[in-house]
């Protein structure tokens, strides 16, 4: 694979997050960034962090195309390790 299709795989996958992770969003919440599990990690789908204007929310989909979500509010966020 090269440099340019991983970037707009990533780009890709980063759109199909954010999408999905609109649609928990509260009014007047912002996605401030994406995050991808690293590609050579070794499970298949790989799990993502999105951060928000209001929280840390974890996106983490199955084989079987559910998504299961954790968030965590910034005044809960003691300490914080990727």
């Amino acid at each position: 694979m090269s440099a340019g299709s991983a970037d707009s795989r990533s780009a890709e996958v980063s759109r199909e997050v954010s999408g999905k992770v609109r649609a928990i969003l509260t009014p007047n919440e912002e996605i401030l960034a994406v995050a991808r599990q690293n590609f050579a990690a070794a499970p298949p789908i790989k799990d993502s962090v999105v951060a928000t204007s209001n929280r840390i929310i974890l996106y983490r989909p199955s084989i079987l195309g559910r998504v299961q979500f954790a968030d965590f509010l910034w005044e809960d966020v003691k300490n914080f390790q990727i």
